[in-house]
């Protein structure tokens, strides 16, 4: 393997080229490269599974033994079932946000690791050109202020 900055031969394992210093391209071959995940992502990914776990479980058994409850009490049906319909939507509305926390740190990581296979590119818009030189000369800025003062010499004159 060879540095792509200044082409010296390079020692295996180095993550840098020992002659001028530049990092190092990872290996696309999947025997050398480790795609395991950082301990981090799986420690926060384990988390927010087990909290929407235990959120949407036991939001779920305490609505319905609340609801229990409440019928037990003999309150109106009409009222316990609203109440029930607001308690499982607010469990539902949480569990669904964990997930869609835990659907994003894992889109981000696997965005940052579609960054480092990708090669960079360059912008593929044309540079900027310079626009042609005016063909008349330019204007003198002292014609332009004398041209403005001549009226007002010829009314003071008269």
């Amino acid at each position: 393997m060879f540095c792509s900055t200044c082409g010296a031969a390079l020692t295996r394992g180095l993550s840098y080229c020992n002659h001028c210093g530049a990092k190092v391209a990872l290996s696309t071959n999947p025997l050398e490269r480790s795609s395991a995940p950082p301990d981090k992502l799986v420690e926060i990914v384990q988390g927010l599974t087990v909290i929407s776990g235990v959120v949407a479980v036991a939001g779920f058994i305490f609505v319905f033994l609340l609801v229990e409850k409440l019928l037990n009490r003999m309150l109106g049906a009409s009222a316990v079932m609203a109440f029930m319909m607001i308690s499982l939507t607010a469990v539902v509305g949480i569990s669904w946000l964990l997930i869609r926390q835990l659907a994003r740190t894992l889109n981000v990581y696997l965005r940052a690791d579609d960054k480092e296979k990708r090669p960079a590119q360059l912008d593929e818009r044309p540079a900027p050109q310079l626009e042609a030189a005016p063909r008349e000369p330019a204007a003198s800025v002292t014609d332009h202020t004398t041209r403005a003062f001549e009226p007002s010499l010829r009314e003071r004159n008269n």
